[in-house]
């Protein structure tokens, strides 16, 4: 499918002040979608390149606006102005994000099944829950079998938990772990007795 850049609509008179604050994001968008396949070194260069003008832009454009007071423009203005430095991390490192949508959907998991927790009732029992689902999001994130990371983990967490170097080894772009834990099906699980030790 093809890709068409968005047209630049910030001078468009006949758009509202709100339409064209989308019209910045579709062109900042357009952008990370044609270096999603570069590394994080190229993304970062072609950011600095050609979105750093779009933001330029961008705040010279808020610099005009004057939105009544408790509109909703005013707040995104006044959000905007707030944020500028932290809107514009994105730019100091290829490996970021431009928004946390991919983060958003990983908490979702977790918001979706709040009503299932009503069982906690101590602190330590929520947070407990958010570390499985912590280490579960991470697994699917590294493209693991989320079982076979957990039971990895616990197999050997116990007698490395205090080695740097076994934890290293654990963590879920490790070799090791990529070579364990990869796999839909959950076969070739070592039971405690085979373990045998980290490769460190």
């Amino acid at each position: 499918m093809a890709l068409y850049e968005p047209i630049s609509t910030e001078e468009d008179e006949n758009l509202f002040p709100a339409e064209k604050g989308v019209a910045f994001c579709n062109r900042l968008f357009f952008k990370e979608r044609l270096y999603k396949e570069l590394s994080p070194e190229d993304r970062k260069a072609k950011r600095f390149e050609e979105e750093t003008t779009i933001w330029d832009e961008f705040w010279s454009w808020i610099d005009t606006l004057d939105p009544s007071g408790g509109s909703k423009l005013e707040k995104a203005v006044k959000y905007a102005l707030n944020h500028k430095e932290s809107l514009m991390n994105y730019l100091l490192d290829g490996r970021c994000e431009i928004s946390n949508n991919s983060a958003e959907r990983k908490a979702k998991v977790y918001a979706t099944g709040r009503k299932n927790f009503l069982f906690h009732d101590s602190v330590d029992g929520a947070k407990a829950t958010a570390i499985v689902i912590s280490l579960v999001e991470t697994a699917k994130a590294n493209n693991l079998n989320a079982y076979k990371y957990l039971y990895t983990l616990l197999l050997y967490m116990p007698d490395y938990k205090n080695e740097p170097a076994g934890i290293k080894q654990l963590l879920p772009w490790s070799t090791f772990v990529q070579d364990k834990c990869s796999g839909i099906i959950d076969d070739s699980l070592a039971l405690p007795e085979n373990r045998g030790n980290l490769p460190i």
